[in-house]
């Protein structure tokens, strides 16, 4: 399948006003009803809000999400590595781990784990890793990729952030 410009439909589809209300109320009521929800965080909790989605599916041109899928166990194997390696992460972490409060808790549980746990030892570990992407494609003439094609580029690798993942089955069944 070509990336090409052309075989981008446009997004989001242009609506009225009210029928684009009205097809936001269904979609809140659908996810409310169907399970694509979390906790408030204004009453963690007694309550619940639909978590967050976009109204229409965003349009992934098929050869980018194979190229992203494809990367995925190298960048796993890599993650898993740099996880196992303290030396390196108290390096890396010992100059940045003050950079900001979550980082600084997140190094703090680390070193505290690391010292309740220094005889223990497990053979069996998980990881739940997440790359966000985001596609890109060069205007440049003089630019690697053929005039219109998309690439992906890799904005961000979650170790954290994953919790989500269990509700993009929801989120595809509500589009």
């Amino acid at each position: 399948m070509s990336t090409a410009q052309s075989d981008v439909p446009p997004y989001p589809p242009a609506l009225p006003a009210a029928q684009s209300a009205a097809l936001r109320d269904q979609a809140v009521d659908w996810a409310l009803a169907h399970g694509l929800a979390i906790r408030s965080a204004t009453t963690p909790t007694s309550s619940v809000v639909h978590a967050p989605f976009a109204l229409f599916p965003s349009p992934f041109p098929r050869s980018c999400f194979t190229r992203a899928r494809d990367l995925a166990p190298a960048f796993n194997r890599l993650v898993h590595a740099v996880t196992k390696d303290d030396l390196f992460l108290r390096a890396i972490m010992d100059e940045i781990g003050d950079v900001d409060p979550f980082t600084h808790r997140l190094y703090q549980l680390y070193l505290a784990q690391r010292a309740a746990t220094k005889d223990a030892v497990q053979p069996i570990t998980l990881g739940v890793y997440r790359s966000d992407y985001l596609l890109h494609r060069d205007i440049d003439p003089r630019a690697k990729l053929p005039a219109g094609d998309f690439a992906i580029h890799q904005v961000e690798l979650n170790t954290i952030a994953s919790s989500f993942r269990c509700l993009s089955t929801r989120t595809a069944e509500l589009h």
